[in-house]
């Protein structure tokens, strides 16, 4: 607009102040939208960042539930296969947990 209808104030028109008032009116009008805009979109990506972290700890969470079973499952002292099974996922376990920490 500014552009395409600034001619006509450069060609000395009679309504001179009322159209450069109406261009500057638009012009404070857009750019309260852009800044609404980029407001909204700050906002939007702290909302998906914080949806992520959440869903971030939650999926940790199920992961260390999910680790706690076998942990807590009884003793199987008389089956030296299921304990040598057993023995061999909490050495995996083990490396799992210091990969992450």
């Amino acid at each position: 607009i500014n552009a395409e209808y600034g001619g006509i104030i450069d060609q000395g028109h009679s309504k001179e102040a009322d159209i450069q008032s109406s261009i500057d009116n638009l012009n404070r009008r857009y750019d309260n939208l852009v800044r609404l805009g980029e407001r909204r979109k700050g906002q939007l990506n702290e909302k998906k960042n914080l949806l992520t972290f959440y869903r971030d700890v939650e999926e940790c969470c199920e992961w260390i539930e999910e680790k706690k079973k076998p942990l807590l499952s009884a003793d199987t002292y008389g089956d030296m296969e299921l304990l040598k099974a057993m023995q061999r996922n909490h050495v995996a376990l083990s490396r799992e947990l210091q990969c992450i920490h």
